[in-house]
């Protein structure tokens, strides 16, 4: 989804701070680190513009025809709402058995979803995440014996400080920082009140809309009732004979070897036995723990 899309803006700030730091130098010559910089930030800014920048329309119809032409029932988000939450819906209906996702929101939306992550990256072995609830207890967000509404709060605020799509973060705030911190104040608002210095860091900052962010994991933008119609819809066409969703997918292409594997119906007898074929691996919360110690920042 590309609805609040924020392009990052840290190596265009490297870049201006080496050509500042060049001023410092005796062969320092303006016009020609004044061009170099132009040129730079040119094509650091069409680099932003690429990698941002959504495929085609043309595209996702082509693949939306594949995986219909397939029976692979197939969804378009509605509006006001989010992909991974969508998957997260579906799994959470128990209409799907795993959300695939590499978007760490995911199993945020749903904290009863198994999330299975790394799925279509070929140098590393996929991983079923989840459910988030029990992560959270994992993580000791909660203490034992918090309900739903406990767990929810706490992994949708731990979110927010962490980094998610939908509200801008706290400055020199990680992930094992976030833990901490909801660990000992238990939400955004007691953390703000007991440490005025990070209150002062958001303070002017547009993106910072922690209820904004709420509201996105919170499903108050999602209607169930249009998410059934359009599992519906998707079941249907999903039954459509493959000239009659759309005559133009080559013969060469629908007879191929891969594409004549057809999507199973219902659930699989075994899922264990679907997983290891697969090569997905089960979720190890200490694992998951230690590696984001090793990517927190030592202060």
């Amino acid at each position: 989804m590309l609805d609040n899309v924020k392009l990052p803006r840290t190596n265009i700030h490297k870049l201006l701070a080496t050509t500042l730091a060049a001023t410092t130098q005796p062969t320092f010559n303006p016009l020609i680190s004044l061009s170099t910089a132009r040129s730079q930030a040119r094509l650091e800014s069409l680099r932003l513009e690429r990698t941002s920048a959504g495929l085609p329309s043309h595209v996702l119809y082509d693949v939306l025809l594949l995986l219909r032409a397939r029976a692979v029932p197939t969804l378009l988000t509605p509006d006001f709402t989010e992909a991974e939450q969508l998957c997260g819906a579906l799994a959470h209906l128990r209409i799907v058995d795993y959300a695939v996702s590499d978007d760490s929101d995911t199993g945020v939306f749903y904290p009863d979803v198994h999330v299975i992550r790394s799925f279509f990256q070929y140098n590393k072995r996929p991983v079923v995440l989840g459910p988030m609830s029990e992560l959270a207890l994992a993580l000791r967000l909660v203490p034992e014996g918090s309900d739903d509404t406990e767990v929810k709060k706490a992994l949708v605020d731990f979110s927010i400080l962490a980094g998610c799509d939908y509200s801008g973060k706290i400055p020199g705030v990680g992930p094992m920082t976030a833990i901490k911190l909801i660990m000992q104040f238990g939400s955004i608002e007691r953390i703000l009140d007991a440490k005025p210095e990070m209150r002062v860091k958001v303070q002017g900052d547009d993106t910072w809309d922690p209820d904004a962010a709420r509201a996105v994991f919170n499903n108050e933008h999602l209607d169930t009732d249009e998410l059934l119609d359009l599992v519906n819809e998707a079941a249907e066409l999903a039954d459509l004979p493959l000239t009659a969703v759309d005559h133009r997918v080559p013969d060469a292409l629908s007879n191929s070897s891969f594409w004549s594997l057809q999507a199973a119906a219902g659930r699989a007898p075994s899922e264990v036995e679907v997983l290891d074929a697969m090569g997905i691996r089960a979720f190890d919360p200490e694992v998951y723990v230690q590696n984001l110690m090793a990517l927190e920042p030592q202060v």
